[in-house]
């Protein structure tokens, strides 16, 4: 299935810039100068939020910023028996873009895409109980780096809207600490691979 996703957004692609080399040339939205406010779109390739500028007629560049926040709780058993369980997880992300226009069209502008990224998150899990003494609660450091580059176009149904989507690779390093009751442990984990898509939409002013 994600196969034939990933084989759906890399025609699309080549259907929406083989049309946009067909129009006349230059963008009503995407201009040298404009500002842009970036927000990914829900189930689109996360929750980031970002800040863009044109900088040349077709280099857009722009800092990308993610915030993710999550807690859950658990409480199980009768009386002094009840067992809580209580974990939170903070993560935060930069990431330096640049979208470089092959075009720019009225309608739908092809781009190839490149960033680098860079992300720091904690995390915290408390365990308590009246029949047991307290515990020192786990704690874990996360921390990445990422290098991203794809292909994508940018669609413009409105003056100061444009909606892009991209496909391309994405390499990540990174690595984990932990301490927790009894011992520590250090982690590290490296990935390459293939996105699918990431929907982004910019708000220009």
């Amino acid at each position: 299935m994600r196969i034939l996703t990933a084989l759906s957004v890399i025609l699309l692609l080549g259907v929406a810039a083989g049309a946009a080399f067909g129009e006349n040339e230059g963008s009503r939205v995407i201009q040298k100068g404009r500002w842009s406010l970036a927000f990914t779109l829900p189930d689109g390739g996360g929750a980031t939020f970002g800040i863009w500028k044109m900088a040349s007629t077709r280099s857009n560049l722009g800092l990308n910023i993610g915030v993710n926040h999550d807690r859950r709780w658990y409480s199980s058993g009768p009386g002094s028996a009840t067992y809580t369980e209580d974990t939170s997880f903070w993560k935060f992300s930069l990431q330096p873009s640049i979208k470089r226009y092959l075009a720019l069209r009225e309608n739908v502008s092809p781009y190839l895409f490149g960033a680098v990224g860079g992300a720091y998150g904690w995390g915290k899990s408390t365990y308590s109980s009246p029949a047991y003494p307290a515990l020192p609660p786990d704690k874990s450091y996360n921390r990445s780096a990422s290098l991203r580059l794809g292909l994508g176009v940018d669609w413009t149904p409105l003056d100061d809207i444009s909606i892009g989507a991209f496909t391309g690779l994405n390499w990540t390093e990174g690595g984990l600490d932990g301490s927790g009751y009894s011992e520590s442990s250090r982690n590290g984990y490296s990935g390459f691979n293939t996105e699918i898509t990431r929907l982004t939409m910019h708000v220009y002013f």
